[in-house]
């Protein structure tokens, strides 16, 4: 119960909203293509979850000098939330559009027979 407290407070549940609509804010302003909403939520999300224990547990194995497993997982948790979940999301976005690309190319009556598969 006292994590769930941690993850309800007022303020942490403010600052979750106001990430997001940041990150949407800035998904729609700068229309880059690999970044959209979808990731936003997830990228924010993941943050969200993970950051409490891995900056907790980072601060205090570089304060003791011991770096075993709980520091190992902490950085997976960061990079994951970072770049891991981005980089996943945006592979599997990107085979399915190639997905799509090469089914429309088979399918289209107006390409020329040379570019068909």
């Amino acid at each position: 119960m006292g994590m769930m407290t941690e993850y309800l407070r007022p303020w942490k549940l403010l600052s979750l909203a106001c990430g997001i609509a940041l990150l949407i804010a800035g998904s729609f302003y700068y229309r880059a293509s690999d970044w959209d909403v979808g990731i936003s939520l997830v990228m924010a999300l993941f943050t969200y979850l993970t950051a409490p224990y891995s900056l907790k547990t980072i601060v205090r194995s570089v304060a003791a000098m011991r770096f075993g497993m709980p520091f190992a997982w902490a950085l997976f948790w960061w990079v994951w939330s970072v770049d891991g979940c981005y980089w996943v999301y945006n592979t599997l976005g990107a085979c399915a559009a190639e997905a799509s690309r090469l089914q429309w190319m088979e399918k289209s009556p107006t390409l020329p027979p040379f570019f068909r598969l």
